[in-house]
């Protein structure tokens, strides 16, 4: 049976994901401590790189949950699309990216919304024939 080894492109990439996964440790401590603009800091670091960026769902979806607490709704749906991009099958992503409101709802357009219109009173009898 012969040995199996790793290319160097092997290697410098399992390097890329030790150093992806170090720093997903470090964005979950300020997260969770609430220290979200250096949170953000080192998100954004993460991010710089484009070939990385392909790789960073749980950067994305940090920056989104605090872009999504900050009122910035629609920065935040793009950013749990790309991370649902990344890795489809992840439950989180997908419930995050479905619960958010992808536009304003249009106004009522009911009868009893309008301003005009009285709306029937409960204390009103009804008439039977």
């Amino acid at each position: 049976m012969a040995a199996r080894t790793a290319t160097s492109a092997q290697l410098q990439q399992m390097a890329v994901n030790t150093a992806r996964q170090r720093k997903n440790w470090l964005i979950h401590m300020h997260y969770v401590r609430h220290e979200y603009d250096r949170c953000l800091a080192i998100v954004e670091e993460e991010l710089k790189d484009p070939t990385v960026r392909k790789q960073c769902e749980y950067a994305l979806y940090i920056k989104a949950l605090i872009k999504r607490q900050n009122g910035e709704i629609q920065e935040s749906l793009k950013l749990f699309q790309d991370a649902t991009t990344i890795n489809p099958h992840n439950v989180q992503n997908l419930k995050q990216v479905s619960c958010a409101p992808s536009r304003v709802p249009p106004p009522s357009r009911s009868p009893c919304a309008h301003p005009d219109r009285t709306r029937p009173s409960l204390a009103t009898p009804l008439r039977l024939p």
